[in-house]
């Protein structure tokens, strides 16, 4: 059976039945399709419907159900959380204040990229060309995310540059190494990203950036390594 939807009891944050038949937990369910709707990307696995209520404080959520954390239901990682999260708002109006306002804020250590839900993720999880689908609403794409800590640094741009997401605040270059361990690392090539500023300055981001040797093989490490795990951490593999 492939992966599907789990949707979590908004009261208790127990799972409940699955519905739909969904191809991996990173689909966006029909009820969370729409200009009403977010996708959260990069919420802790630990996180509950609570936690993502308590995170949109102050904004009218659609009170019919309107908060869903996906879970693994298969596999290796069945049961845990996915690091995604889907939220229908009670308008299109108040779903873009909350994109505008929200997007990387934090749920915990963890910053937090709220999205517009109907874009798709690009082939290869949750990669692509061009940032993030081409970007979202014209903020994601190109290089990055524009001018802040989560920029690809220079080095680090180009067809043969990887960028890692989700990766443990203590993680080390040996550690990446090691995860791409029998690819074809450019020497030099291992970038672990740090907060520029703000209280957080000289912390790691969660990101880091690798760069191949040849384009190829920077898309066999995308194809073959997204989704795979450092330690008990999640970890997305994508284009700059």
């Amino acid at each position: 059976m492939p992966n599907q939807h789990i949707p979590h009891n908004n009261h208790n944050n127990m799972p409940v039945a699955p519905y739909g038949d969904f191809q991996s937990p990173f689909a966006t369910p029909p009820e969370f399709q729409g200009p009403n709707c977010v996708r959260l990307r990069g919420i802790p696995f630990t996180a509950t419907d609570s936690d993502v209520y308590a995170f949109f404080a102050g904004y009218s959520i659609d009170p019919n159900g309107g908060v869903s954390v996906t879970i693994h239901n298969r596999g290796i990682h069945a049961g845990r959380g996915s690091g995604n999260a889907y939220v229908r708002f009670t308008s299109p109006e108040e779903c873009q204040r909350a994109i505008k306002e929200m997007n990387h804020q934090y749920i915990g250590a963890r910053y937090v990229e709220v999205l517009p839900a109907d874009n798709p993720l690009p082939s290869g999880g949750a990669g692509g060309g061009g940032g993030f689908g081409g970007g979202f609403g014209g903020g994601f794409g190109g290089g990055g995310f524009g001018g802040n800590d989560f920029s690809a640094p220079a080095g680090f741009q180009g067809p043969s540059c990887v960028r890692l997401r989700g990766l443990p605040f203590s993680a080390t270059e040996a550690e990446i190494a090691m995860f791409f361990s029998g690819f074809a690392v450019d020497e030099g090539g291992l970038h672990i990203a740090l907060h520029q500023g703000g209280p957080r300055m000289g912390q790691p981001t969660g990101n880091g950036y690798v760069r191949m040797t040849t384009p190829e093989e920077a898309q066999r490490a995308i194809s073959t390594k997204h989704g795979h795990y450092i330690g008990s951490r999640y970890i997305e593999v994508m284009n700059v």
